[in-house]
């Protein structure tokens, strides 16, 4: 398993305050912009200013979903094969997870089935594109470099209308598992709208179809995709348009420490504070099957304050 070299602009939550007030005037939060400036006036360094604001939990770093830049990985398993629907799933750590030997070498679908946008730079609808990369490992030794991209329109606090959505159909597994790359972009430019409404239409929304054996066309379907990203995401290009996650997940047949394990079910990339990362526990959420929703263990009627995905493999079934 080889880590693609896709290094994309980097997220909102990793510029400096400085970049960020700019960002933050430049998408219209003249308010967040002059309270984040008020804090910084009354640091004398930016580190100081990150320091405060993860010793005073309720200050205004905390309340920015967006400015977070770890990750946790949760997962939770498919649904079991019986008539009755059990109304929660347990979420377990992904490096909890016993690996599902019996995938190695073979193929898996994998789609999205869950964006939901708790808090991202700016305000009102936004307008966000999943880039989702891959490697397809073929018999013989070869590997394709896999690029798919799809667009989503969320308000703040509310999650995308989709539920499994195609992104990858067929990929192989190789013998080390796979490694996937997730990048989201909120784009504010209008300039870029008609870039994005190319991804909406319905040649790009069914999903990556791949086969067992090398596809020559796939090279530069994929660095088109990635170019397209990259271009979205410059800020030199466009101050409007913000990058926020940026994941590489490793999912392999082994069970070390702080890794991350491949089995069918639904894995989780939930954007994170780093200090709260050494206590965060799964197993206070579950997945509630009758609102397709996280949620806290303790009251179902409270959902994640965090900027998520959800993404779910499964076995790849031959078609006809």
């Amino acid at each position: 398993m080889i880590q693609p070299p896709f290094n994309f602009p980097p997220v909102a939550g990793a510029l400096s305050p400085a970049d960020q007030i700019d960002l933050l005037r430049a998408l219209g939060d003249d308010a967040t912009a002059a309270e984040l400036q008020a804090l910084l006036e009354d640091h004398q360094d930016s580190a100081t200013l990150f320091r405060s604001a993860s010793a005073f939990p309720f200050g205004l770093f905390a309340l920015r979903a967006w400015q977070h830049t770890t990750h946790a990985f949760g997962y939770f398993p498919l649904l079991p094969d019986t008539d009755e629907v059990p109304p929660t799933l347990a979420i377990q750590d992904a490096g909890a997870l016993r690996p599902d030997e019996t995938l190695k070498g073979a193929r898996i679908k994998v789609t999205l089935s869950h964006l939901h946008i708790h808090d991202y730079p700016g305000a009102g609808e936004h307008r966000v594109l999943l880039d989702f990369s891959a490697q397809n490992q073929v018999p013989g030794g070869a590997t394709e470099l896999l690029h798919y991209n799809a667009t989503f329109r969320v308000r703040a606090g509310e999650a995308a209308a989709v539920r499994n959505f195609p992104i990858f159909i067929g990929l192989n597994v190789g013998a080390n598992g796979v490694l996937f790359q997730c990048y989201t972009v909120a784009v504010g430019n209008s300039f870029d709208d008609g870039l994005l409404n190319i991804l909406e239409s319905d040649i790009f929304k069914g999903g990556l179809r791949l086969m067992t054996t090398a596809q020559p066309a796939l090279a530069p379907l994929s660095a088109l995709s990635e170019g397209m990203t990259r271009t979205l995401a410059d800020r030199n290009r466009s101050r409007a348009n913000t990058p926020v996650q940026d994941i590489r997940l490793g999912l392999d047949f082994t069970r070390a420490a702080g890794g991350a394990a491949l089995a069918e079910g639904s894995y989780i990339a939930l954007q994170i504070a780093e200090s709260v990362k050494p206590v965060w526990n799964w197993s206070d959420y579950i997945f509630h099957t009758t609102s397709g929703r996280l949620v806290q263990k303790a009251d179902h009627t409270v959902g994640l304050p965090n900027n998520y995905f959800v993404f779910t493999v499964t076995r790849y079934q031959e078609e006809g």
